[in-house]
């Protein structure tokens, strides 16, 4: 029987006061430091600074379980989980729950890949059309006569559709590989084809992903579960990690339900990802920690490494010098340090994870909601404990003063089409502003007489004058995308 909502959510805010396993690094006082710091994306022009509890964020994004791992001096310094794995059950979270990787999924494949290169099975170099065997390479005009290797594939820089997956029910049919790659039923995807001219820009493609877990099934092992255990997994003693799609019924116990909006739990606790390379990973924070430390030993070694460094230096070094896509990561500049790392997403799950280059620093966040906020707000709280420089750059805000009337004329239902509207409301000396149908209000704070942000994301509000002398559109931007929603009337 489906859990009453309110019941959910007392249990999700209850959570919050338990407190998290410690797998090592007990009584560091820099836990506490990092639970007690949680760092917006935003800072006010001459207030003091924002700063947080885990436990705040956690109730305010709505996150009702949280597991960490941070890497300091070339080890993991601690492990730590928060809040519930499963709220209905009352089951605590724990360094060892499993998480849905998401797209984080693609960087554990590509450190199989080099390690297949590594013991001489693959080639970087070599045309994929000679290694697909039992699957018709869709060719058209853009890869006509024009090589295609597991460097492009690797890099998003082959020219493939399909961004992402949306990932099954419980209980769907569920494609076979040459089904996901064909678009055909009961795959939900389109069909996987090149729309780019490849070696010529970055597109990211899962589907091109997809076609590498074909050539390792077409030319090393039919089994890529287990492939990946023996390539990465075992030698990295990564325990609690998986890419069996269904999750095995002996693992459900371990791992989290997946949650949306305001903590609804996903029918069947999560969804299935049977395409597996891209997004079908099950782990923890812990077992990501342990391949980050391996490449960054690879980077730097001290007798035999998991990669050699010439492969290390290849898989980290970006494809096309006009991107940040290197095989399976990115390479991110922040502060004074460079990064290797990945993000990714799944219905119900979000999780990020960074390494540096030089300094044997990184951390890895994992939570069972869509709310990423809370993990940028986690990652800036560990960057500054762990003196990470200049990681942490907020944007600035300086506040404006407006008159009850100029606020009062931005109040009303602003419409995005006849399904979808926003509320504004004044309250106090502040606008609110909700979805409709959404329950929270969220305070608006103004950066002139007609814009505004708030915090949950990152957008700018801008109330403007449409056709008339009064106040009717509210724009929402991002810098590269505009919406706009018409005031009724």
């Amino acid at each position: 029987m489906q859990m009453n909502i309110s019941i959910k959510r007392h249990l999700i805010a209850a959570s919050f006061i338990l407190a998290g396993y410690a797998a090592s690094g007990q009584g560091d006082p820099k836990i506490s430091q990092v639970e007690n710091s949680l760092l917006p994306w935003v800072q006010l022009q001459d207030s003091a600074e924002l700063k947080y509890t885990i436990y705040d964020r956690m109730k305010y994004h709505h996150v009702p379980a949280v597991s960490v791992a941070v890497i300091d001096g070339g080890k993991i310094a601690w492990a730590k989980a928060y809040g519930l794995a499963d709220v209905e059950s009352n089951t605590p979270a724990t360094e060892q729950t499993l998480f849905q990787a998401a797209s984080i999924s693609k960087s554990v494949n590509a450190v199989g890949v080099m390690r297949l290169v590594q013991e001489g099975k693959l080639s970087l170099d070599q045309d994929i059309r000679a290694y697909l065997k039992t699957w018709e390479f869709p060719d058209n005009d853009f890869t006509a006569n024009k090589k295609i290797t597991l460097q492009n594939l690797l890099s998003h820089t082959g020219g493939f559709n399909v961004h992402g997956f949306d990932g099954y029910k419980a209980g769907d049919d569920l494609p076979d590989i040459n089904q996901i790659l064909n678009g055909s039923m009961p795959a939900n995807n389109e069909a996987v084809k090149p729309v780019l001219y490849p070696n010529t820009k970055y597109q990211y493609s899962g589907g091109g992903t997809v076609i590498i877990r074909k050539i390792l099934e077409d030319n090393i092992s039919k089994e890529y579960v287990s492939l990946m255990d023996r390539v990465v997994f075992t030698p990295l003693e990564m325990r609690n990690s998986t890419f069996a799609q269904p999750l095995p019924k002996e693992l459900q116990k371990d791992a989290a339900t997946a949650y949306i909006g305001d903590g609804d739990a996903i029918k069947g606790r999560w969804h299935i990802y049977p395409e597996l390379a891209p997004d079908g990973l099950w782990t923890t924070p812990t077992d990501l920690a342990k391949l980050l430390l391996a490449i960054q030993g690879s980077l730097h070694p001290k007798g035999e490494s998991f990669l050699n460094y010439a492969l290390a230096e290849r898989m980290l070094t970006p494809y096309l010098d006009s991107t940040k896509s290197a095989l399976g990561f990115f390479v991110q500049k922040k502060g004074e340090e460079k990064f290797f790392r990945h993000d990714g997403g799944n219905e119900g799950f979000s999780s990020d994870a960074y390494a540096s280059f030089d300094s044997g620093k990184g951390v890895v966040v994992m939570i069972n909601s869509e709310n990423y906020l809370l993990i940028d707000e986690i990652v800036n709280s560990v960057a500054r404990v762990y003196d990470w420089p200049n990681f942490y750059q907020p944007k600035i805000k300086k506040l404006a003063s407006l008159t009850d009337s100029v606020l009062l004329s931005y109040c009303g239902e602003y419409f995005f089409d006849s399904n979808s509207s926003v509320i504004v409301r004044k309250t106090g000396n502040h606008l609110e502003i909700k979805g409709k149908g959404e329950k929270r209000w969220e305070k608006m704070y103004p950066v002139s007489q007609t814009k505004f942000f708030i915090m949950p994301n990152q957008l700018d509000y801008d109330f403007l004058k449409g056709d008339s002398e009064h106040i009717n559109i509210l724009q929402l931007s991002n810098g590269r995308r505009t919406l706009q929603a018409v005031k009724k009337e």
